[in-house]
């Protein structure tokens, strides 16, 4: 092909934002994030099937959550561990956090997958002895508002 007939590549256009509070809003509104914790779930050490090599200490639950944070905040798993040790000062402080290494062994056998949500909602991460749930703010308002204690 001749170099006067291949057609040029086009410049892309600039985003601008027009709407800067609303803009704030959303960036601000990717944060927001309510974690449910049950009791129940942080009391209770990781059982499993009897095998060979030492015991798991961490629930399937734990590390559920913190896998589900770590793609809700798109982080590495050191800075999940940072992050989750974090959480234990403010919180937790008598439960012992999981190393990264031991986030990554744990994650080939467990699969969280997160829905989509938009960015102007609020996202609630419910960890029941069940696992690990998402929901938007109309939904885990109407299941588990009532029920559960905000931890």
């Amino acid at each position: 092909m001749r170099r006067d007939t291949q057609k040029q590549a086009e410049p892309k256009g600039t985003y601008r934002v027009k709407n800067w509070a609303q803009y704030n809003a959303g960036l601000i509104a990717r944060g927001d994030v309510t974690m449910w914790i049950d009791q129940s779930v942080l009391a209770s050490p990781g059982v499993g099937v009897s095998k060979r090599g030492r015991p798991c200490v961490y629930s399937d639950a734990v590390i559920q959550m913190l896998l589900g944070l770590k793609q809700v905040f798109r982080l590495p798993l050191r800075a999940l561990q940072g992050f989750a040790m974090s959480l234990r000062k403010l919180a937790f402080a008598d439960l012992p956090v999981p190393n990264y290494s031991t986030l990554s062994r744990r994650a080939q056998d467990l699969n969280v997958v997160l829905p989509v949500q938009r960015a102007s909602q609020s996202l609630h991460l419910v960890v029941d002895s069940t696992g690990l749930k998402v929901f938007g703010v109309c939904a885990s308002q109407e299941r588990f508002l009532d029920t559960r204690t905000l931890c």
